[in-house]
């Protein structure tokens, strides 16, 4: 089974990303609270998710699992004038994670769950969290991408730098964050395997954040 279904992780977290000041829709009643504070926004838990995928002999869409991984809590706050990221962090559920390409065969889908949740690969009782904390962000003059993300993301004790674009939109009440397809290894997170497959099993794990964040009333 694919045991690339990791990372979903965590990424990460990763909503956090650099904000166009033309990407904030602001009306003259809300001009006033941008400019008066920095402004944090939550992450809402039930509308961002992190899909990934994982390969078995070679990356094919073929030959891979693929499924999602929920968030269970981040925020991100922005410098209210410069609309520049003051911080920014996510955390990842390693118990939420579930392979979709397999909803149909439910006794492989529980076997291959089970097991990347298992001491053998997340030991999701020991870790049950993954953590994405942004450390850097670059502005892209592109039309898909609008920022560079860079971050820490610590999986199973192991803190690793990763940098991925995405797409930042929102206003003052909203921020939506869609990344573009990355990979991330495995192993530098030390997520091996362990006599279950791991000579056809890819390292490469391919991500993709979507997230939405709001700001509390």
């Amino acid at each position: 089974m694919k045991s690339t279904t990791f990372f979903y992780l965590l990424l990460l977290s990763l909503f956090f990303a650099s904000f166009k000041s033309e990407d904030f829709q602001k009306t003259k009643s809300q001009t006033n609270v941008l400019n008066s504070s920095n402004l944090k926004f939550i992450l809402d838990a039930n509308k961002s998710s992190v899909s990934w995928r994982g390969y078995e002999f070679v990356k094919s869409n073929l030959s891979s699992h693929n499924g999602i991984a929920k968030l269970k809590e981040g925020e991100v706050v922005i410098n209210s004038s410069t609309k520049s990221i003051i911080s920014g962090k996510a955390v990842v559920d390693m118990n939420s994670f579930e392979s979709f390409d397999l909803n149909k065969k439910p006794t492989l889908k529980a076997k291959l769950d089970n097991h990347l949740k298992g001491d053998k690969f997340f030991d999701v009782e020991k870790f049950p969290t993954a953590i994405f904390q942004v450390i850097g962000y670059k502005k892209l003059e592109k039309k898909k991408y609008n920022a560079l993300i860079t971050g820490n993301l610590t999986m199973k004790g192991v803190t690793k730098n990763i940098s991925f674009k995405a797409t930042v939109k929102g206003d003052l009440n909203k921020i939506e964050l869609k990344s573009e397809e990355f990979d991330i290894d495995r192993q530098d997170w030390g997520v091996v395997l362990k006599d279950y497959g791991e000579s056809t099993t890819k390292d490469v794990v391919t991500m993709q954040i979507n997230l939405v964040a709001i700001q509390p009333k």
